[in-house]
């Protein structure tokens, strides 16, 4: 196996090309996305990461068959109705419109090939879960355990969730145990601003 990595031709791509030159992945760089089927037109399999809905647009019709997308997109928001709503409607014109080009979509939940069958319309969508090695990522014993605690400096009951604190991770109602006092860490101004929206809009519900 040869491989190859196009990378577009921006500055601040440039540290990542240089620190790959000399292994033994090949790294071509490249100005138009467009260009981008005939440039790897020799290769037997193509992996492309995209983002835009118009570089899906741009490059699903020009590959050759079959193609298929791996959709790990936040393919829903659980905003208050109006913004929820709006936010399906943009999704559905654009990434969705896109994915509809390629002959197969996979997402990473179940839920979410339902979503994009019923709500999207895109029709041959299959879920297929994320896998984990249960040998690396299992339960602690109370020796790790206790020995995690003592390292981490833990003196209370802790819950560590290895992902982002953001509402549309979870419902526009959340609940919980009374007296708990979540904490909110290494969250972007996105993630604050959303925060002050949802409680602005729980205030005007509250107060009629």
């Amino acid at each position: 196996m040869r491989p190859s990595l196009y990378l577009p031709s921006h500055q601040t791509l440039d540290r990542f090309a240089a620190g790959l030159a000399d292994g033994p992945v090949r790294v071509e760089r490249y100005t138009d996305v467009n260009r981008l089927p005939e440039l790897t037109q020799h290769a037997h399999l193509r992996v492309v990461q995209a983002w835009e809905p118009s570089t899906y647009r741009a490059l699903l019709p020009a590959l050759a068959a079959p193609r298929l997308v791996v959709s790990h997109d936040q393919l829903d928001y659980h905003y208050p109705a109006p913004l929820r709503a709006l936010y399906r409607e943009i999704y559905r014109h654009t990434k969705a419109s896109a994915f509809r080009a390629a002959d197969g979509v996979v997402t990473v939940s179940h839920w979410g090939a339902d979503f994009l069958r019923v709500r999207m319309g895109v029709r041959n969508t299959q879920g297929m879960t994320n896998g984990a090695d249960p040998q690396r990522y299992r339960p602690a014993t109370g020796k790790e355990r206790a020995s995690l605690r003592t390292t981490l400096d833990f003196r209370r009951f802790t819950v560590l969730v290895p992902g982002r604190f953001t509402l549309e991770k979870t419902s526009s109602r959340p609940s919980g145990p009374p007296d708990t006092r979540p904490i909110l860490t290494s969250c972007s101004w996105v993630t604050w601003t959303r925060v002050w929206v949802w409680r602005r809009w729980r205030w005007r519900a509250a107060s009629g």
